[in-house]
């Protein structure tokens, strides 16, 4: 069996061999279901142990690279005896993999293993940044200036904060402004955002749902929010643009339903209850084959925390859309249906407000972190009814300062239809009420 690792008396304890162990035995127990959470904050350079850096490394290549959702001790141990047949005997990872198969880790308990084992490699490469400028320090003669010694002292902390940011954080704009413009005059005309199906709103918002940012509607319940959800599904994933539908309040079958009979232009009652003619029935076919080349994917979520709704999110991202050879996240839109409180268990000590607050913080963070697009809605108060200002939206003044537009869904009045474009026959108004990119 694997020896347990033996603290060095001289050497400071700075990796925890139970955290690492923990974290490797939960993702061969969970595999793709919590892989890119983890990833998210663990890398494999940030363990210690390099039994634990080739399992993961090894896991992390079945599961993006394999597409083996939850890899095996079978599929790892060969993955490892393809290029590393060595470390099968050094490390004794045979028997350690068993050791790990035998413990169970809860999916929800793994990230507090990841913070630790992360924060854990930080202190180790501050610790050593350090040591070499001791080195240093000890090498000089008394000859140099003040400003000499500081610049030693100073210079581990300088790169050690320099390597917890981007490198392209601060750009020199005259670098980039040949490249930038080039690229405008080269882009598709009036292409900026995915567009909704909804050429005027679109126009309004900045041309589309642009990335990366939250795109917000408020309405007043049963308005419609979620059909226009379905509405905007459909015309996005006729571009053959990856659609995640996140839902809190229907069901996977009523979305299908609603999607099936608007790419079939037959009725709900039809699709429903049955066809009763022979022309519905082969158009209801044509329908199906249809909508098994859409690229729609769809996750109820009701009673889950925010924080989950990011996990599904990025994993629908790693594994359903890609990346572009430069690294970005390929064309896709995130629907979210819709922006609420889940449980309130989940707010703690927060005001409702305050929560709705820190949950659209994080949707932000997540569409700049992976430059998507990002699609919700939320419910208006009663001011909302008739009100257009932007304090009829329920929750917190942090949804309109973080999103990229809000626009309200309300039901048309006699005078709207006068203003309707000619043809236009729908029953329902968008009122763009604030936007980041529009006239």
């Amino acid at each position: 069996m694997r020896k347990n690792f033996v603290k060095k008396p001289e050497e400071p304890m700075m990796f925890d061999p139970a955290a690492e162990r923990t974290l490797i035995s939960a993702l061969l127990q969970h595999g793709g279901a919590i892989f890119y959470d983890v990833e998210s904050i663990v890398k494999e350079t940030d363990l210690y142990l390099p039994e634990n850096k080739i399992l993961f490394s090894t896991i992390k290549s079945l599961i993006s690279e394999d597409k083996i959702e939850r890899p095996d001790s079978v599929s790892i141990i060969t993955k490892i005896r393809s290029h590393d047949p060595d470390s099968i005997k050094n490390y004794e990872l045979t028997d350690y993999l068993i050791a790990l198969g035998q413990e169970s880790i809860p999916a929800n308990n793994v990230l507090p293993f990841c913070k630790r084992v992360a924060k854990l490699s930080l202190i180790r490469n501050l610790r050593a940044r350090l040591l070499i400028s001791v080195d240093r320090l000890g090498d000089l003669g008394g000859k140099e200036s003040v400003n000499d010694i500081l610049a030693i002292a100073e210079k581990p902390i300088i790169d050690f904060t320099n390597s917890l940011v981007h490198n392209d954080d601060t750009v020199k704009f005259a670098d980039k402004i040949e490249d930038f413009l080039k690229s405008r005059m080269e882009a598709k005309p009036g292409f900026r955002g995915i567009p909704t199906v909804f050429p005027i709103y679109d126009k309004a918002i900045g041309g589309g749902l642009r990335k990366p940012g939250a795109h917000v509607i408020g309405a007043r319940a049963k308005v419609g929010k979620s059909f226009v959800g379905v509405v905007v599904a459909d015309n996005v994933t006729k571009l053959d643009i990856p659609v995640l539908i996140l839902d809190t309040e229907l069901t996977e079958e009523y979305v299908m339903l609603r999607m099936a009979a608007r790419i079939s232009k037959i009725s709900m009652d039809d699709v429903d209850t049955g066809v009763q003619t022979l022309e519905n029935s082969l158009e209801l076919v044509k329908g199906m084959k249809e909508m098994q080349k859409r690229k729609i994917s769809y996750h109820n979520i009701a009673s889950k925390t925010h924080e989950a709704w990011l996990s599904i999110m990025r994993r629908w991202i790693f594994k359903d859309v890609g990346f572009n050879p430069d690294g970005s996240v390929k064309d896709c839109l995130i629907i979210l249906d819709y922006l609420k409180t889940m449980n309130a268990k989940d707010m703690g000590d927060l005001q409702e407000y305050q929560y709705l607050g820190q949950v659209i913080t994080d949707l932000h963070n997540f569409c700049i972190q992976y430059n998507v697009p990002i699609l919700t809605f939320v419910q208006l108060n009663r001011s909302g009814i008739s009100n257009d200002d932007q304090g009829s939206v329920a929750g917190s003044d942090r949804i309109i300062g973080l999103c990229s537009s809000l626009s309200y869904l309300r039901i048309k009045e006699q005078q709207d239809y006068a203003q309707c474009p000619k043809g236009a026959t729908g029953d329902r108004k968008l009122i763009v009420v604030a936007t980041r990119f529009g006239p």
